[in-house]
Formats: C-alpha cells, sequence, structure tokens
C-alpha cells in the first residue's frame, strides 16, 4: 500500500514538473527564438550541474548555486535576471525527472 501511494506521488511529481517546465520554455521560447533557446538551455543545464559538483559538499548553498547560475548565464547571453532565473529552474527541473527515473530504475531492479 505505502510503495503504491509513493508510486502514484512520483507519477503526480513527474507530471507537473512536466507541465511547469512546458509553460517556461514555451515562455521563453516566446522571448529569445528556438536556436538561442535551445543553446542556453544545455549550457544552463551544464552550469547547473557545475554548481552542484562545486557546492556538494556544503550544506544550505542553494541559494549561491542559483546566483552563480544566473550570474553566468546573465553575463554569457546578456539576459535579464528573471530570463536567467526561468532557464536556471528549467534546467534543474529538467535534471529533477532525469533523477527521479534513475530512482525508479534503480527500485525496480
Amino acid at each position: 500500500m505505502r510503495e503504491a501511494v509513493m508510486q502514484a506521488f512520483v507519477y503526480i511529481l513527474q507530471a507537473l514538473i512536466v507541465i511547469v517546465g512546458g509553460y517556461i520554455i514555451a515562455y521563453l521560447k516566446a522571448k529569445v527564438g528556438q536556436q538561442k533557446l535551445n543553446i542556453v538551455l544545455k549550457v544552463a543545464e551544464q552550469v547547473v550541474k557545475a554548481t552542484e559538483q562545486i557546492y556538494a559538499n556544503v550544506k544550505g548553498a542553494g541559494n549561491n548555486k542559483k546566483e552563480l547560475a544566473v550570474k553566468f548565464l546573465m553575463d554569457r547571453f546578456k539576459l535579464t535576471e528573471k530570463e536567467a532565473e526561468m532557464f536556471v529552474e528549467a534546467a534543474v527541473r529538467e535534471l529533477k525527472v532525469l533523477e527521479l527515473e534513475a530512482t525508479k530504475d534503480i527500485k525496480q531492479q
């Protein structure tokens, strides 16, 4: 019973992440254009992964990680702070989806 509830929670969380991420991507696509969007998203994912590695052993570093990633994207792509934050949030959501899928696969084995 508990496992079924947990599995349902994971599916609901994944659906919410996909829905919210879809709205963010649509907004950014309209704002910056498809080609630049793809490039910035890929860079944002790499920046988020890098900041995760840099602050891996630092507790409570969430704000520092986000600030570092946002500043990098703002400087590199001439984005506003809000746009850079949206790219970072989209990258974080994507990584969380991948993490949830990996966790689910491991539990099934």
